[in-house]
């Protein structure tokens, strides 16, 4: 354990780092801003029982962290903003990872990762509570799992299976958007591989 954490503290820093600035505006900011209001709303009148509030038409997963926070006593609005400060920071992981696979260089993760921890659009979609930060997530995650397959180094079925089981959990924040990533990644693996369709099936 002593010697992976060595040998990758740069990558830690970089998370801790992500953690602790989307931590403290957090602190500052209005946990519920745009749509979210809605979101949290509906999370509340689902676990009161109210029919419809938990369907298609929100973002699921919001309205379910909303409604359960509710449930355990914590403010929803709180309870999903710290969620989502969490997905931001998973986000930093995933483009530091999608970094290091495509460019096959450490400095290549450490600079991405320092980007997306210090970017100001996502420091603020990590901590207004909207879930289109939870859908980056998912996205670049699923991207940097399958980024070996979409390099066309070989078609690995582990890492398109972990790809598309992130998708799968971003059409619960973002149900259109993920559709399209969904989209590209198929279409680029089937454009890469096409002369190799028996190894894709």
């Amino acid at each position: 354990m002593k010697t992976w954490i060595k040998k990758n503290w740069t990558y830690l820093f970089v998370i801790g780092f992500a953690f602790g600035i989307r931590a403290h505006f957090s602190r500052v900011a209005y946990p519920a801003q745009y749509d979210s209001v809605h979101l949290i709303q509906a999370g509340v009148q689902w676990i009161q029982g109210v029919p419809g509030c938990f369907s298609g038409i929100n973002q699921e997963l919001p309205v379910l962290v909303s409604g359960l926070a509710y449930r355990f006593g914590v403010d929803p609005s709180e309870g999903l903003q710290w969620f989502m400060v969490v997905m931001g920071t998973l986000l930093v992981w995933f483009t530091m990872l999608l970094a290091v696979r495509l460019f096959d260089q450490p400095w290549a993760g450490v600079l991405s990762g320092l980007w997306a921890a210090a970017n100001p659009g996502l420091i603020h979609y990590s901590v207004n509570s909207m879930p289109e930060i939870g859908f980056a997530a998912c996205m670049v995650g699923a991207y940097a799992m399958a980024a070996d397959t979409l390099r066309g180094r070989a078609v690995k079925h582990c890492g398109l299976l972990a790809g598309f089981s992130l998708l799968g959990f971003g059409i619960y924040f973002k149900p259109l958007d993920t559709l399209t990533a969904f989209a590209l990644i198929a279409g680029w693996t089937f454009l890469v591989y096409i002369r190799r369709l028996r190894q894709i099936w």
